[in-house]
């Protein structure tokens, strides 16, 4: 008896913002039922309902964002992403070490709400991963010595 293959389930979506968008439309312009979109796109339906809530409080359905909000807005990234790349052209290269307490030291600074580690007075390297893959323009490593 052969068995019919099935998708594996993960613990990350299986759908994409696209995707997001087009179910969040449909709800709020074409008034069609959150249960029946959720069904029919294959979206748990909390999770649709999570995603209207956050395009009628936050923003317009163009600029709805797939998964955690990141704990700097684009500017403030922007901004950090230069003065990286400004520290490296002095040869002033940073560790993934460094990068995470001065993300820290930046937020506190400034006030920003995080949920960094306030024992380790620096940020996750989650969130370094994230931070790399936003900005695929910089590379975060431990510098090689040099002698003058």
């Amino acid at each position: 008896m052969a068995t019919e293959a099935r998708p594996k389930r993960g613990r990350h979506a299986q759908w994409d913002e696209k995707t997001i968008k087009l179910a969040v439309k449909a709800v709020l312009v074409d008034h069609r039922s959150q249960k029946s979109v959720a069904t029919e796109l294959g979206i748990p339906r909390a999770t649709l309902q999570d995603y209207i809530r956050r395009m009628q409080f936050d923003c317009g359905v163009s600029e709805l964002n797939i998964g955690r909000p990141t704990t700097l807005t684009n500017e403030q990234e922007e901004e950090l992403a230069d003065m990286l790349i400004d520290m490296a052209r002095k040869l002033f290269g940073l560790s993934p070490k460094v990068v995470r307490q001065l993300v820290y030291s930046y937020c506190e600074a400034n006030k920003i709400q995080h949920r960094f580690s306030a024992k380790q007075k620096a940020a996750g390297k989650e969130w370094l991963d994230g931070f790399l893959q936003r900005h695929k323009n910089l590379s975060v490593r431990v510098a090689d010595a040099t002698s003058l």
